[in-house]
Formats: structure tokens, sequence, C-alpha cells
């Protein structure tokens, strides 16, 4: 289900007729208008819904079998999609896909990925950063904004030196002045900062929750209101998380 929640913490169902919803995203370009992936009727959707009438579904496209996306977020200057799949977490089973939410065209940009999990459109610098939950390493793209053929350059793989400590890596976002990652380590129940790509900013790996603060976290977000009196203040990371018996 997809759940609205308000101010006060007050929620209501707003989606209610899929087997699994994994990634939501907004478009601020895009006003009134909420993206996501999931599985319904069987089929690993991309969807839009109205963000004022709850029930709303229309299905944009879908992705191929066995591809269930997960990591979802939208490039707001071309209004593409992106969405990554685990592939069932087995070497070379991973994805990532482009998806034009106008003509519901899939660019396949990689199908050679291990756990492709968290995903992150940093904005400002026009990068895509997706992780894979396996290994803990992090692969960018530089998106272009007009060639709907070729959505996006691989630049390779982040250093990753010391970023096994990651321990299956889940979502993560950018910090809050844009030169630094802050990812869920599930299997360390840790929240965890990192220089993000070719920020000339070098600082170790850094525990920003840890302890017995989080238990298996699954994703870590900024919230978005400049209001500090908000529910969701921008100065406050918000945390998801989760937990499954059999990966113990």
């Amino acid at each position: 289900r997809v759940w609205r929640v308000n101010g006060s913490y007050h929620k209501e169902i707003w989606l209610s007729n899929f087997t699994e919803i994994l990634g939501l995203t907004i478009n601020p370009n895009k006003p009134g208008v909420l993206y996501g992936v999931g599985k319904r009727r069987g089929a690993n959707v991309v969807f839009r819904t109205s963000t004022t009438t709850p029930e709303t579904c229309v299905t944009i496209t879908q992705l191929p079998k066995g591809k269930l996306g997960n990591g979802f977020g939208v490039h707001h200057e071309s209004g593409f999609l992106y969405a990554s799949s685990e592939g069932n977490f087995l070497p070379d089973g991973g994805s990532l896909f482009s998806i034009d939410p106008n003509t519901g065209n899939v660019t396949t940009i990689s199908n050679r990925l291990w756990g492709a999990d968290g995903l992150w459109i940093d904005q400002q610098r026009h990068l895509l950063y997706v992780g894979q939950v396996t290994n803990s390493k992090m692969l960018v793209w530089h998106l272009t904004l007009s060639n709907h053929s070729n959505p996006a350059t691989s630049l390779g793989s982040m250093s990753t030196d010391g970023l096994g400590a990651l321990a299956f890596m889940d979502d993560f976002t950018l910090g809050r002045n844009g030169s630094s990652i802050v990812a869920a380590s599930w299997r360390k129940s840790e929240i965890l900062e990192f220089p993000a790509y070719r920020t000339n900013k070098s600082f170790p790996l850094t525990v920003l929750v840890g302890g017995n603060s989080t238990v298996h976290p699954t994703s870590a977000r900024w919230g978005e209101s400049l209001d500090p009196k908000s529910s969701f203040p921008s100065s406050a990371l918000f945390v998801t998380e989760g937990h499954a018996k059999d990966y113990l």
C-alpha cells in the first residue's frame, strides 16, 4: 500500500491494489503527480498517481519479467524516470532502466549489475548513483538532457576503499551540502556518511547513527521543509527499518 502522512503524522491509504511497492518519487516540475514502481496483477509496473485524489493509478509501462524495480528516482530537468532492479541478487543479474513517462519507452542502461538496490540522483550535477547491496559498490552515471536513446553515460565506480564496512548497503541519499552520501548499512544497523563522487572532499567513513539507535535500517532521507517547526524539517534525517530473519 501507499500511505499519505500529514504534518500531524495522521496516515490514510492512498493506493492499495498492489502486491508490492518498492519506490516512489515526485518531480517538482510536474505538480500533482506521484510516480512509483511495484508489482500489480503479477506485472512489474511503473505507474503514476495523483497527489490529490486517492486510488487513481495509471500504468506507464512494464519492466521485464524478473526485473522488479527497487531503487527509483526522477531526473527533474529531463523528466526521465530511473529504476534499478536487484535481479534476485545474482551476479550480473541486476539492471538499471530509464523510462520516458510520456511514452512509456524503456531503455536498458545496464543488465550486468549485482544486487542493484539504492538509487539517487544529484540534480545539480546530473549524476545518477546506484548502490549494489551485495558488495556495497557504488556506480555512477552522468545523465544527458536531450539524447533519449542514450540517456546516461557510465562514469564507472566510485573509489570504494573502506566501503566494505557498509555491509549490505541499502538505500542512500546525498548529504545536505551535496558533497557526501548518507547510506543505510542494513547488516551493521548503522547510518554512514562518506564523500560523494569527485567532490574533492576527503574524510573517513563516519557513523552518523549507530549503537542501539536503529535496527537494520533500509533507507535514510532528509526532511523537505525549511520550517524548523515542521514535522518534516530539512535538518532532520528520517530512517526506515526492516527485518528479515532469513537474511541474518
